[in-house]
């Protein structure tokens, strides 16, 4: 079972998510990503790097995304403690992945029915609990334009937010974005690559 564009409310904000594929092992949550270009990218990092046409830019680490998107399915799922959870980020549009080290899957899309079959493998819920899983989703997400258009108000807002913090200057050690940080000893720029690279100045000794 399969719902598409799913958005729902957590707390007192909301989250979206590209394809939920609720199966006999449990659910797969899937984040899409349409970029062409290399991409560069850690699971742990904050931000993950596009290199298109010999310029590079930044965006969110979508294993993260995709790991909000599976912490608000368990808490709105409290009642199925049974449930697996896999969550896989998909690539289209031409994206190749260059140097991405990731425990969850990060594929291309036309592996993404293959990666599906080889997990599926357990049966861990009824057809019965699966019915049950997909109405209350079902019947859980908002589908009004108006609480879209918040959705994609709130993301931008975090979005500008967080680049607030990303500066232009690349670490010279691996290219990435540097981002302003705060330590005990005050604020210091860190490499957007960490912890696959711990790169970092003072802030007061760069200007």
């Amino acid at each position: 079972m399969v719902l598409n564009n799913v958005l729902l409310n957590v707390g007192e904000s909301t989250t979206q998510i590209d394809h939920i594929v609720i199966s006999r092992s449990g659910l797969f949550v899937i984040e899409t990503k349409n970029y062409k270009g290399w991409i560069y990218g850690h699971e742990n990092s904050e931000y993950w790097k596009q290199i298109l046409f010999s310029n590079g830019y930044s965006f969110k680490n979508p294993i993260n995304q995709n790991n909000v998107h599976v912490y608000a399915l368990k808490r709105i799922l409290l009642g199925y403690p049974q449930i697996k959870y896999f969550p896989i980020v998909v690539f289209s549009g031409g994206a190749v992945l260059k140097n991405v080290t990731n425990w969850s899957p990060g594929i291309y899309s036309n592996r993404l029915l293959r990666t599906i079959r080889e997990q599926d493998c357990e049966s861990n819920l009824s057809f019965d609990q699966m019915q049950a899983i997909y109405d209350q989703l079902d019947k859980l997400r908002l589908k009004s334009g108006l609480e879209g258009s918040k959705h994609v108000k709130m993301v931008k807002k975090k979005i500008q937010e967080s680049r607030q913090n990303l500066t232009a200057e690349t670490c010279p050690n691996c290219g990435s974005y540097l981002i302003k940080r705060k330590g005990k000893f005050g604020e210091f720029l860190g490499c957007s690559n960490f912890p696959q690279c711990s790169y970092t100045i003072n802030i007061s000794k760069n200007l």
